[in-house]
């Protein structure tokens, strides 16, 4: 279901993340968190793999910078343009998974 097509605070899309070894980390998909102009305003997601480091702030996440989380951690990402800047990283050899809800 498209963002936009749901009321304010109803889930409108996900999708299956892996957090890999990319510099400056991975991000959530601009599709899924931004359709016809509507942007997500949270994200919801538990770690299944891997721990991670996670930043929201522009911030470059490294493997030692950035916000930790662990296996089985309930991460949830509010506001727009937190959701907008979300960058994480692994932070050893296995990479991190997560299944994202985005909410408008």
């Amino acid at each position: 279901m498209a963002i936009d097509a749901v009321g304010f605070g109803d889930a409108g899309d996900a999708e299956a993340l892996t957090f890999d070894n990319t510099t400056g980390g991975v991000g959530f998909t601009t599709s899924k968190t931004l359709i016809n102009g509507v942007r997500a305003s949270k994200a919801i997601f538990v770690l299944e793999a891997g721990q991670c480091r996670f930043t929201v702030d522009g911030t470059t996440v490294t493997t030692t910078v950035g916000h930790l989380i662990e296996i089985g951690d309930v991460v949830t990402i509010e506001g727009a343009h937190a959701v907008r800047l979300f960058k994480a990283i692994r932070t050893g050899a296995t990479s991190g998974t997560a299944f994202v809800t985005y909410f408008r």
